[in-house]
């Protein structure tokens, strides 16, 4: 009759639980639309920032290619212009000439035609404007180059003006770029380099004078004739820290409000690219790519909305293809989620409505191979065993009845135990044999104990005498290799503690302790009492534990003890204590492995009077 109830319970719920219900249509939807639209919107960001930053990259490589290609053909022809000013320095006709204050036309002349056929015996000597070497004193001057026919002669008055480049002679590079002091109308511009003359005299080599080479800028400006520059970029050249357009030359640029060194990927180590910010706030990017071994650097800026329209231009075509993709894949998920799950689940709710109706037949249409098909199978046979589980129920609690009744009787009067182990004590006490006799009567004693229960409080001094008759059996199991020394204060045998607290930390520290290392040890057990607190050691000299395993002994997990107290282990003397006094209380583990094991149990210190009811 129960059962009939619960049924019809179960069926007139039906029709309220499909009231409540949400349409797993509009959820599975919504999920795969969100689903959809947050991979999209996830894999569009990750595509738009690789895409920006590949754009950058080649954008930037490319740069960096093509001003290594020109810089290439400029480093050859300003070695050779380099080369040109060393061997003049280090001419021994030159070098003699303007150390010879006295030196005679022919000297001069002499060294005049060594320097000129240095001069053009270089393969760039179209750009050398100027080579002028001058003595100490400025007496002696000597000069070559395309541009002495051109401008003031360079004289004894007019040599000071190369004080105005401002050049330093002992720098072994180029120095900037300069007006040509020795033009007076619209002067060239000059990439100028200094250097000193020495001469040696009887092992001594000293400074006889200066040299002042200066280039045209038309060394660089001919191989960037037919360089493809974009709209809005410029072209420099760059001199330690100074900018100098190759439009405008003279006009060299400050440098700008902020600058910082960017991480791109460079085809040279050498190359420099940096992210510069404008005091107007316009911001762009320079790649400077070095020329040869020297300190110039072939510039190229790069305006930031440039990098935008290159990155956009390479972006848009990539991003929506991705875009379609994206949104093929989503519509695609939403019709297997329709297909595969969907509709099956459809179906599974119109079967539940029907069994809730009281159709119990099998409906193959919402069976399969996959999950929801098995979940299908499972309710069809829920449906066609429904009857025969009610019938089982039945029968089930019949046999559990008649378990519960076999247990019973399998019970054994803990009393007739007792007779029985007495009866083999005064057997063993006629039969002259008092170790059976002693170990009978303990054990007697331990089950009378034990079948009071676990629970309860009794006077140290009665737990003391349990662990006394406990000691007995194990004595004579271990033959006298094992003993048991007592330190107890007579005050605290009259406190109470929870029955069976001692002999498992007995138990343990004979079969974890003392066993393993020969079956010989002494077990030390003292009481004392601190600040009102009873503490009980138990110390046994055996193997010892390791610091790491200490903490598992007292949790649930702890490998429980194999004697009489199984399942009575260290965790459940532990975990009583705690859960009647709390967690100040319990037991404490110290041990030296090889050494020894101390437990310290703790536990308020309560007469039988104080004790609560």
């Amino acid at each position: 009759m129960d059962d009939r109830s619960a049924l019809q319970d179960v069926r007139d719920a039906g029709p309220q639980t499909k009231k409540q219900s949400v349409s797993v249509k509009v959820i599975i939807t919504a999920i795969a639309v969100l689903f959809s639209l947050a991979a999209s919107v996830t894999t569009i960001c990750f595509a738009y920032f690789h895409f920006r930053d590949t754009a950058r990259q080649n954008l930037l490589q490319s740069t960096e290619f093509n001003l290594s290609l020109v810089s290439g053909l400029i480093a050859q022809d300003l070695q050779e212009l380099d080369r040109l000013r060393t061997r003049s320095e280090n001419d021994e006709a030159i070098s003699a000439y303007l150390a010879d204050a006295g030196a005679s036309s022919a000297r001069a002349s002499a060294a005049y035609e060594n320097l000129a056929s240095i001069a053009q015996s270089t393969t760039a000597y179209r750009y050398l404007l100027r080579l002028i070497m001058v003595s100490e004193d400025g007496e002696r001057i000597l000069q070559t180059g395309s541009g002495t026919t051109n401008g003031r002669p360079v004289t004894k008055e007019s040599i000071r003006l190369l004080g105005s480049l401002e050049l330093e002679n002992e720098r072994d590079f180029w120095q900037g770029v300069y007006a040509d002091p020795f033009t007076d109308v619209d002067p060239p511009a000059v990439l100028a380099q200094g250097g000193n003359v020495y001469h040696a005299e009887k092992m001594h080599r000293r400074a006889v004078g200066h040299s002042c080479l200066m280039v045209s800028l038309s060394l660089f400006r001919e191989p960037l004739r037919n360089y493809q520059l974009p709209e809005g970029n410029r072209l420099f050249l760059t001199v330690e820290d100074t900018l100098y357009p190759l439009d405008d030359p003279l006009r060299s640029e400050q440098a700008p409000a902020s600058s910082e060194t960017a991480d791109d990927a460079v085809l040279d180590r050498r190359t420099v690219i940096q992210n510069y910010t404008g005091k107007d706030g316009t911001a762009w990017l320079m790649v400077s790519c070095p020329i040869g071994s020297s300190n110039l650097y072939l510039s190229q800026s790069i305006p930031a909305s440039a990098v935008r329209v290159v990155q956009y231009e390479q972006m848009k075509g990539p991003l929506a293809l991705l875009v379609l993709l994206m949104l093929s894949l989503g519509a695609l998920l939403l019709f297997t989620l329709q297909q595969l799950i969907t509709k099956p689940l459809k179906k599974l709710q119109e079967r539940m409505q029907v069994i809730s109706e009281g159709d119990f037949a099998r409906d193959p249409s919402v069976e399969g191979n996959n999950e929801i098909g098995q979940i299908g199978k499972g309710i069809n046979d829920f449906a066609c065993n429904m009857q025969d589980m009610m019938e089982r129920r039945v029968t089930d609690e019949k046999a559990r009845q008649e378990l519960e009744y076999d247990v019973l009787l399998n019970q054994v009067n803990p009393h007739f135990l007792y007779n029985t182990l007495n009866s083999i004590k005064w057997m063993a006490t006629i039969q002259q044999a008092p170790g059976i006799a002693e170990m009978t009567n303990s054990l007697a004693r331990l089950l009378k104990t034990v079948s009071k229960g676990t629970h309860g409080m009794i006077p140290l001094s009665e737990e003391l005498s349990l662990l006394d008759d406990y000691f007995v059996i194990q004595k004579y199991r271990w033959g006298g290799s094992i003993a048991v020394t007592k330190e107890i204060d007579p005050e605290t045998e009259k406190a109470l503690i929870p029955r069976f607290s001692l002999q498992p930390l007995l138990e343990n520290a004979i079969f974890h302790g003392i066993e393993p290392k020969g079956g010989v040890g002494t077990v030390r057990v003292a009481s004392c009492i601190r600040d009102h607190t009873l503490v009980i050691t138990m110390e046994d000299d055996g193997i010892g534990i390791p610091e790491e395993q200490i903490p598992s002994l007292l949790t649930e997990d702890a490998q429980k003890p194999s004697g009489l107290f199984h399942g009575i282990g260290l965790s459940n003397v532990n975990s009583r204590i705690r859960g009647k006094f709390g967690e100040g209380y319990g037991l404490q583990i110290e041990s030296e492995p090889g050494s020894f094991t101390r437990i310290l149990l703790t536990l308020p210190f309560i007469t039988e009077g104080e004790q609560e009811v």
